[in-house]
């Protein structure tokens, strides 16, 4: 199976993220071949709004197989009196999968590895996979994480992809539990995505910016 996993980011308002869905839904309906891939779990299809978009949005793909909703973050409280956090208790029923780990929580709100260990504790706990970022081949991953997002800091963002050769590398480097799934983010779309498609050890692909786009993230499936 190939996962896809459309990171909005803190972009778009309610009306922008359901006029997104519609699109999608609407080019994934004329495209018999690509329902039935993911019908038959070739491809996982992981939409990850704004948290106070997750409902919404998981009723308009609820019917549909293949696709599945994932917070952007999760907090590193269970609940209680923790003004402003979005906690894996509050988003259960709401999100299959959770991001953590992300460059951007890293970088712009000091997460480290002890917080990033608590918020993979809670979201497991309350029934979300955790997709779980790095950076480096240092590290550490959390116990019962069995999904890896390798971001190169250098390709984030910048619209340059790293070369599918140094990811491979990348992974090598890293000590991975049994039968992780690796997915590689940074820069991915759809004039670059077949390179990565060629390599067996690729199992994603994390998406921000060519995300954006449904049509552009449809080519992507489509590559």
């Amino acid at each position: 199976m190939k996962y896809y996993i459309a990171n909005w980011k803190a972009d778009k308002t309610l009306p922008e993220a359901e006029d997104w869905v519609t699109d999608f839904l609407e080019l994934l309906d004329r495209n018999e071949e690509m329902k039935n891939k993911m019908s038959a779990n070739q491809i996982s299809v992981l939409i990850a709004p704004p948290s106070a978009f997750l409902e919404k949005i998981g009723t308009k793909i609820k019917a549909y197989s293949g696709i599945r909703m994932c917070s952007q973050d999760v907090s590193e409280y269970e609940k209680g009196a923790y003004t402003g956090e979005v906690t894996a208790h509050s988003l259960s029923g709401l999100a299959s999968y959770s991001i953590i780990g992300h460059s951007e929580r890293r970088r712009f709100f000091a997460e480290d590895d002890k917080k990033l260990a608590l918020k993979t504790k809670w979201a497991k706990a309350y029934g979300m996979e955790v997709i779980y970022c790095i950076q480096n081949p240092r590290d550490p991953i959390p116990e019962g994480v069995n999904i890896i997002a390798y971001e190169p800091v250098s390709a984030i963002g910048t619209g340059h992809n790293e070369d599918v050769s140094n990811v491979v590398a990348f992974k090598k480097k890293v000590t991975l539990p049994k039968n992780t799934i690796f997915l590689y983010g940074g820069s991915v779309n759809s004039s670059n995505i077949a390179s990565y498609r060629s390599s067996p050890e690729i199992d994603g692909f994390l998406i921000a910016t060519a995300s954006q786009d449904p049509v552009e993230f449809f080519k992507i499936l489509q590559a």
